[in-house]
């Protein structure tokens, strides 16, 4: 599974020029004030997908250990950080185990909501 930060490269390559245009000018409060921003963006990013990858495999682990309350609870919980991650197949994998839990505790319905994510991700 690789771990992908959903900034898109035309985002970056914007605030890198903005940052090395501040530099050329030899504007070092502005140039010091965007490589600030640019970096609590990336630290922003990295500390939500860290917090999605947690829960994601502390729940994979609850699920296995037959906690599916918890195993729930869990990926709710990386649900609501599923927007920092870009990749498609990462984010079926994630409603795949979900409706996995589902299925093992016969929340039928609530699987198949779940499914329909998965199915959208492919």
């Amino acid at each position: 599974m690789s771990i992908l930060i959903s900034i898109t490269s035309a985002e970056v390559r914007i605030k890198i020029n903005e940052w090395h245009r501040h530099i050329q000018k030899f504007n070092v409060t502005d140039a010091e004030m965007l490589k600030a921003e640019i970096e609590r963006d990336r630290r922003k990013k990295l500390d939500n997908m860290r917090a999605y990858y947690y829960n994601f495999f502390r729940g994979m682990y609850e699920f296995r250990n037959g906690e599916y309350t918890k195993a729930i609870t869990y990926y709710k919980k990386a649900e609501r950080k599923i927007p920092t991650i870009s990749a498609k197949i990462e984010k079926a994998e994630f409603y795949f185990k979900l409706s996995e839990v589902y299925y093992h505790m016969k929340r039928l319905i609530s699987q198949c909501t779940t499914l329909n994510s998965f199915i959208q991700y492919l």
